[in-house]
């Protein structure tokens, strides 16, 4: 297992480090134990939270409703949680059984 990912039942718990004012939404890859995300908007006012749900949700194909920031509102340092994803994306080392704890 990642150490940027863990499963809670159906719910995918993910460590990240997300870099606000990029040029386009991007998924960089694993950084010092979290994965790096790259938002293209302005972490002011949420935006950037706004912004990394949207993009989440898009990517593991689930609704917007299903994504939620759990820690590191105001922070780079974020955990996420997508609960039931549809997809797991390539190349990101996520293994699709799931775990209760």
């Amino acid at each position: 297992m990642s150490s940027y990912w863990s499963w809670q039942h159906d719910t995918l718990i993910l460590r990240c480090q997300v870099q606000p004012k990029a040029q386009r939404d991007a998924i960089v890859g694993e950084h010092d134990g979290r994965l790096r995300i790259r938002i293209n908007a302005l972490p002011a006012d949420g935006a950037a939270n706004q912004r990394l749900i949207a993009f989440l949700a898009a990517t593991f194909k689930v609704a917007k409703t299903q994504v939620r920031i759990q820690t590191g509102h105001s922070a780079r340092l974020k955990t996420a949680a997508i609960s039931a994803p549809l997809e797991l994306p390539a190349g990101l080392g996520i293994s699709a059984s799931r775990v209760s704890l």
